[in-house]
């Protein structure tokens, strides 16, 4: 069996049944390594890819990875091993550590688990349970269904999830840990009659006299067929209580229908994520808050979406068309573009400053599924230098199939999907995924961990290669996936997925990847 996930945009259970994994184009790389792209050497922006390597701007990091020291990719043991255990999000502590969050089945249950990690990526107990890992259970015995976010603010860990109640409704709740591992609260975010689905948190302070911590919970929700976003505000009200902002409530974001075809309205938009510029703690630099997914245009053709929004999750106007901009990125404009990640960041300075806001995803490509980045301009226009293209966006892997209208494919050729979303490091924008192959000689289906880099001025390939996780627990090279991923303050990615096992059975995957920009190869030890 071998693991991919069966919809981009759908982390928890259904990951854990998707197994199936097709090809990518082989192409050499250095040490013989079929499976990798070439480079861009670091500081030159350039439409094409080089003919020769000469320079990686990151690499897995060695000293992560515990005992089995995998190159900075590894499984996490201690217990997480099972036909349920799936990784979808992670962070780094101020001290280093990584935690991981995601699903593992316990009595035939699907809870929220967070793992935790030292530095150099070896198991760490928590104070409160004395295990590398601490389990949240739903107190009714109901199944959480994905691990939609994780974050670290303000001393405090916490995990966004979808949890289900019936077979066709669902809730989000936020479940907030202390960096002991005690659960400090667990918050019924929406709690409707209609079917929910997390998106993302994000939070601000208010700095003035008395201090409040707010937390901004963002999903969506589907009645009838049609998905909207939905957006939240919450507030402790003490130490251990979270209560939502009557004031804004539940707001649901109606999409007009100028953005979708005729035979689709009214419009729907599934939610990716959402981002934040500027700083959370300091009035003088204004925080703006921006909400990435993917709007149905016509049947099964979605394309790109990005929405800037108030404190309060109304549409700010002055962005894109009333508050929402929409684009397609696929070959003929008529396939499917669905956004796994959106991220954005603060140029210019304290009076002068505007935003870039980047969005990717997996874009149809006529044959193979490749990779999309879009950026956009602080006032939702895209940015027609980045990609080198003039539209303001850029695609990796996939095939346009040949010329003209009709598609010239390859049998047992496959995709490249960038299931982890989008990060900022530096410079570059960082995709992490799965990048999926055949055999050669049996046609065997596989799939391995992706890791790229574009950098974010021009669009330009930076890195983008494939990295075989070989299993503790098997000594063998093993089908692994990356679904999220979170950018420290130094710059260091850590990234969370699975890694199969043997006999169908699946292990958290963890990992970091540091800038490599001293001796340009593998091997940073500083």
């Amino acid at each position: 069996m071998n693991l991919r996930p069966s919809a981009v945009r759908s982390i928890g259970l259904s990951a854990v049944a998707a197994f199936a994994a097709a090809a990518s184009p082989a192409s050499a790389g250095p040490g013989g390594d079929p499976f990798a792209l070439p480079s861009i050497p670091d500081g030159v922006e350039a439409a094409d890819e080089p003919a020769a390597y000469t320079h990686y701007p990151f690499a897995p990091d060695a000293r992560f990875g515990g005992n089995d020291r995998n190159g900075g990719l590894g499984a996490i043991r201690g217990g997480l091993i099972g036909g349920g255990a799936v990784a979808a999000r992670s962070v780094t502590l101020d001290d280093g550590d990584v935690v991981t969050a995601g699903l593992v089945t316990s009595g035939g249950t699907y809870n929220v688990v967070l793992n935790r990690q030292s530095a150099g990526g070896v198991g760490v107990n928590w104070p409160a349970t004395g295990q590398i890992y601490a389990i949240h259970a739903d107190a009714s015995g109901r199944n959480y269904s994905e691990v939609n976010d994780l974050k670290l603010f303000d001393g405090r860990l916490y995990v966004l999830a979808t949890r289900l109640w019936t077979d066709t409704d669902t809730d989000v709740d936020v479940i907030v840990f202390d960096l002991d591992g005690n659960r400090i609260t667990r918050y019924a975010a929406m709690g409707t009659t209609a079917a929910e689905r997390g998106g993302g948190l994000a939070f601000y302070q208010q700095t003035t006299i008395p201090i409040v911590n707010y937390v901004i919970v963002v999903g969506e929700q589907t009645v009838s067929g049609r998905t909207r976003p939905v957006f939240s505000r919450a507030s402790w009200t003490g130490s251990t209580t979270l209560i939502r902002d009557e004031s804004v409530g539940l707001k649901v974001i109606d999409i007009p229908d100028d953005f979708c075809a005729t035979s689709a309205r009214p419009c729907s938009m599934s939610v990716a994520g959402v981002t934040t510029t500027g700083s959370p703690f300091l009035a003088t630099s204004p925080q703006r808050i921006y909400i990435g997914g993917s709007i149905r245009w016509d049947g099964s053709d979605w394309d790109f979406a990005a929405m800037r929004v108030t404190r309060a999750g109304d549409l700010v106007t002055g962005f894109g068309s009333g508050g929402i901009r929409r684009f397609a990125v696929d070959a003929d404009a008529t396939g499917t573009d669905r956004l796994t990640g959106i991220a954005a960041r603060r140029q210019g300075g304290l009076t002068d400053y505007y935003d870039e806001v980047f969005m990717a995803g997996r874009v149809s490509q006529r044959c193979d599924d490749g990779i999309g980045i879009v950026k956009l301009a602080d006032a939702g226009g895209a940015v027609a230098t980045f990609g080198g293209n003039g539209t303001g966006a850029t695609v990796i892997g996939g095939s346009n199939g040949g010329s003209g209208g009709v598609p010239v494919c390859f049998i047992g050729s496959g995709d490249d999907l960038p299931s982890g979303g989008i990060g900022i490091s530096g410079e570059h924008l960082v995709i992490a995924g799965q990048r999926q192959w055949r055999t050669f000689d049996t046609n065997e289906l596989r799939g391995d961990v992706l890791f790229g880099a574009v950098r974010a001025n021009g669009g330009a390939l930076a890195d983008l290669r494939s990295h075989r996780v070989i299993s503790p627990y098997t000594g063998t090279r093993q089908d692994s996936i990356v679904y999220g991923l979170s950018v420290d303050s130094g710059g260091r990615v850590a990234v969370a997925g699975n890694l199969q096992t043997g006999d169908g059975r699946l292990a958290f995957l963890s990992g970091r990847f540091i800038g490599d920009r001293i001796f340009g190869n593998d091997y940073e030890t500083n």
